[in-house]
């Protein structure tokens, strides 16, 4: 079932209520069988899918390139962390100690933090803002749906242009994508939908989009390109727990917010939040440059080159 925001006790003042994400599908008509499945059964399909996908991993997943008969890959040029080393714990922590010193490092984990913020604040509160705004319960959880399967839309053609652009071409996706979805939310912010919700799930759905595909880089490609062979997991770790904490503010403070300012003052807040962290990534995109040239001038300097 999807809950309002907030509802009102008996003195007149708002009290917090935390939305569920989704409506049950039993309680939608004509999808559905009216017979309600219990708890058990539930845990029993999500223990099933959980089995299926542990059988793919254990039979299909390899740890190495050479398991299937293929080259291992070169690390990334572009990596922090020193590729050669013992491999003894000691000098595991000796190679990945510049990685903390860089501040392109820190950089993504900012766009982590502000970019897990906003996924996290649409995923538990977009039902709850599309009743608000007109419809049904039942057409706001259909309609909520959109901002995930977009967001995969966005996953899968970022990666298709990430692997068609330069090296720089990750950076300025990121860059892009925060520009344009600040933009995006500030119209949420300050557009009235009460006689068109489409154009409300129409922008909802356009954030999804700008922010998903660029988002699925920090903890995957780009902790690759920092990490390179022996920090990759490290880094990406490190990265995604930075934007968990911004996740743990899309509840109850983002609540707040809305009750305080109502949704186009908290969608406006977090258009603010947005376009903060695409200065973080213009940021993180000259680094990047810097950091290419740099290599370019060491590759062109080195004896190989010159002969």
């Amino acid at each position: 079932m999807v809950l309002p925001s907030h509802v009102w006790n008996g003195d007149g003042h708002p009290q917090l209520e935390l939305p569920v994400r989704r409506r049950r599908l039993s309680d939608l008509p004509g999808l559905v069988d009216r017979r309600r499945p219990g708890l058990a059964e539930h845990l029993w399909i999500a223990a099933g899918t959980v089995t299926v996908f542990l059988l793919l991993i254990v039979v299909l997943l390899k740890e190495t390139p050479a398991a299937v008969g293929e080259r291992e890959p070169e690390a990334s040029p572009l990596a922090i962390v020193d590729q050669y080393g013992s491999g003894s714990d000691r000098d595991f922590w000796t190679a990945i100690k510049p990685l903390f010193l860089d501040h392109g490092f820190w950089l993504v984990c900012i766009l982590s933090f502000a970019f897990t913020l906003v996924r996290e604040t649409f995923n538990l509160w977009t039902p709850t803002y599309f009743v608000e705004i007109g419809l049904s319960q039942a057409k706001a959880a259909a309609e909520s749906s959109l901002f995930p399967l977009f967001g995969g839309f966005s996953v899968l053609l970022s990666g298709f242009l990430s692997d068609r652009l330069k090296r720089d071409g990750r950076a300025t996706i990121i860059f892009y994508g925060l520009l344009f979805a600040g933009g995006t939310l500030l119209l949420l912010g300050q557009i009235n939908f009460g006689a068109s919700p489409t154009l409300a799930v129409g922008l909802v759905t356009l954030i999804a989009f700008l922010m998903i595909g660029p988002y699925s880089y920090l903890a995957g490609a780009v902790a690759l390109d920092l990490g390179g062979k022996r920090g990759s997991a490290t880094t990406s770790g490190v990265i995604d727990g930075v934007g968990y904490l911004g996740g743990v503010l899309a509840g109850a403070s983002v609540a707040r917010v809305s009750l305080a300012y109502g949704w186009r003052g908290a969608f406006t807040i977090l258009a603010i939040v947005v376009w903060l962290a695409s200065l973080a990534a213009f940021v993180y995109l000259r680094h990047v440059r810097r950091r290419i040239v740099v290599l370019e001038v060491a590759v062109e300097g080195s004896p190989r080159a010159e002969t």
